[in-house]
């Protein structure tokens, strides 16, 4: 009985070792990962333009009149918090999906190791943190963007059609918002190796 229950003790202990490398990665790797002026310009760009198709969306579906002082407060300020949630999102995609797409490209340069001299790995070293840092902001950006655009009509032509159009506005954008931004935060379980 106690031979059947030490590699099961094993591979906890080897899973709590996997926890504290990846935390060590992680605290090496922040400085990477925190936002800086450009990357969050670029998200709130990305968040502006994606929080305007449903204002679009509604102006010319359903009638939303932003021209009316009290509408085009109501449409500033709910463009405004979208695009906050929606840039915070795309933030944490990226902050995700970024290791990922690290190792894949450091596994790929490995591969190539042996052929290159010091500087020349060098410099594919900082290539491939430009490409690993490109790379998960686009998909950060791409993904969320079609997340937020399928629930947003979803809510609006499925859940809250015969309501009101600005209360279905601000339910439904608002509420696509929130849950692209709920949807970044999730943590991924990782796979069970047999």
């Amino acid at each position: 009985m106690a031979r059947s229950s030490s590699p099961r003790r094993n591979k906890n202990a080897s899973d709590d070792e996997d926890l504290q490398i990846l935390e060590e990665y992680t605290r090496q790797n922040q400085a990477k990962t925190d936002l800086t002026g450009s990357k969050m310009g670029l998200y709130t760009l990305f968040g502006l333009l994606t929080s305007l198709v449903p204002t679009y969306m509604f102006t010319e579906i359903y009638g939303v009149d932003i021209y009316e002082r009290v509408g085009l407060i109501f449409v500033v300020l709910v463009t405004i918090i979208v695009t906050c949630y929606l840039s915070k999102a795309y933030h944490n995609l990226f902050a995700r999906q970024r290791p990922l797409f690290d190792s894949e490209y450091a596994r790929v340069l490995q591969k190539g190791r042996a052929r290159r001299t010091k500087e020349e790995f060098a410099q594919a070293d900082a290539r491939r943190e430009r490409l690993s840092e490109t790379a998960s902001s686009a998909y950060s950006i791409w993904f969320l963007n079609a997340f937020f655009v399928v629930v947003c009509l979803s809510l609006a032509f499925y859940i809250f059609p015969g309501y009101n159009a600005k209360f279905n506005y601000l339910i439904s954008t608002s509420a696509a918002a929130y849950t692209t931004h709920w949807f970044s935060t999730i943590k991924v379980p990782k796979k069970k190796s047999n």
